[in-house]
C-alpha cells in the first residue's frame, strides 16, 4: 500500500494554498485531462484559498476512543449496510459547503473501506457551484497525475468527465471485485479521497 503522508491541519502554512498554488495545480490537472476548462477558468479568476484540512462539518480526532466513535458516526451517516446481501449504499456529497471535498473531506483525509467482493451503490449529489463528478480509480492514477480510468465496471457517475451540474443527484453501482488502494476522484475538479478494498467483515469510513 502506498505510504500516506500525515498532513498537519493546525499549521496555517501547510493548510492553505494561495491562488498561485491553486492555479498551478489546476493547470496541471487541466493538462492531464483531469478537469474541464470551465473549472480551470473559475478557479483562476475567483479563487481565494483552499484548506487542506477537513471542510466545515468535518473534524479531526485525537484519541483512539474518539476515532472509534467518529468512525461509527460517519459510517452510520454516509452508509447503509446490507450484510446478508453483501451490499452497501454509499452517499457521497460533492463540494460540501462549496469547497473541494467529498462529505466534507479532501486530499485523502477520508477513507472509504469496502470488503472485497461487496456491491456498492452510490448516490452522488453535487452541492457546489461548478460541475462535479465521482469516479473510483486506482490510487496510482491520482498519485502519478495519470489519465483517470474507472477501476471497476460502472464505478463512476454518468458523464464523469464533464460532471453533474450544481444541485444534481446521480446514481451508480459496481462490485469491488479486487482488493487494493483506490481513490474516489472528481474528474472535473481533481478533489479526491481514499477508497480501500480489502478482506473485511463490514464496510466503514475513517478520517485522519
Amino acid at each position: 500500500m502506498p505510504t500516506r503522508t500525515q498532513q498537519t491541519p493546525n499549521t496555517e502554512s501547510r493548510n492553505t494554498k494561495t491562488c498561485d498554488d491553486i492555479k498551478l495545480r489546476f493547470a496541471k490537472h487541466k493538462a492531464m485531462g483531469f478537469i474541464t476548462t470551465t473549472a480551470l477558468v473559475f478557479t483562476v479568476t475567483g479563487c481565494g484559498t483552499i484548506s487542506h484540512s477537513p471542510a466545515s462539518g468535518g473534524s479531526q480526532s485525537g484519541t483512539s476512543s474518539t476515532k472509534a466513535t467518529q468512525t461509527k458516526e460517519l459510517t452510520a451517516k454516509w452508509m447503509k449496510i446490507h450484510s446478508t446481501d453483501k451490499t452497501v449504499d454509499l452517499t457521497l456529497i460533492g463540494a460540501m459547503h462549496n469547497k473541494f471535498n467529498f462529505n466534507g473531506y479532501e486530499n485523502g483525509f477520508m477513507t472509504i473501506h469496502v470488503p472485497t467482493g461487496w456491491h456498492v451503490k452510490v448516490t452522488f449529489t453535487n452541492k457546489g457551484n461548478l460541475p462535479n463528478s465521482a469516479i473510483i480509480v486506482p490510487y496510482s492514477q491520482v498519485k502519478n497525475h495519470q489519465k483517470l480510468q474507472a477501476a471497476f465496471k460502472g464505478s463512476e457517475t454518468p458523464h464523469s468527465k464533464t460532471g453533474a451540474q450544481p444541485g444534481v443527484t446521480q446514481h451508480f453501482e459496481f462490485t469491488a471485485s479486487k482488493a487494493g488502494t483506490y481513490a474516489v476522484v472528481s474528474a472535473t475538479s481533481g478533489m479526491w479521497d481514499y477508497f480501500d478494498v480489502a478482506k473485511l467483515s463490514q464496510p466503514f469510513i475513517t478520517v485522519k
